[in-house]
């Protein structure tokens, strides 16, 4: 920190200028930018593997795909509040959970 270099516009030495505290805006911008695209490849990495289950099976198609939405039919055939009472029971409580067969839907949809 430099107080003397405070707000300072654009230069050679800081492309971006520097904030209140006197740090270069663009060093900042760069570390938050690679923990920005950290978080991104981590939380797709570690997606639940039913959902890349069911991107699989609507990519794929044929009987794996009919098979899971005919799984996901008999779920939608309760109504909603049924079968968040249900996955709670049965898992744990979450909503996570009881809104799997729409986005599965939904996934297979966006593919049609």
């Amino acid at each position: 920190m430099s107080i003397t270099g405070r707000l300072q516009g654009p230069s050679g030495a800081h492309p971006f200028g520097t904030d209140q505290y006197g740090r270069d805006v663009l060093s900042r911008v760069m570390t938050g930018t690679v923990i920005s695209i950290a978080v991104g490849v981590i939380a797709s990495a570690s997606a639940p593997p039913s959902d890349r289950d069911r991107r699989l099976s609507g990519y794929v198609g044929g009987w794996i795909d009919e098979a899971f939405m005919r799984l996901v039919d008999a779920i939608q055939g309760f109504p909603a509040i049924l079968s968040a009472l249900l996955f709670a029971a049965v898992f744990a409580p979450g909503i996570v959970i009881s809104m799997s067969p729409s986005a599965s839907r939904s996934c297979r949809r966006s593919r049609v």
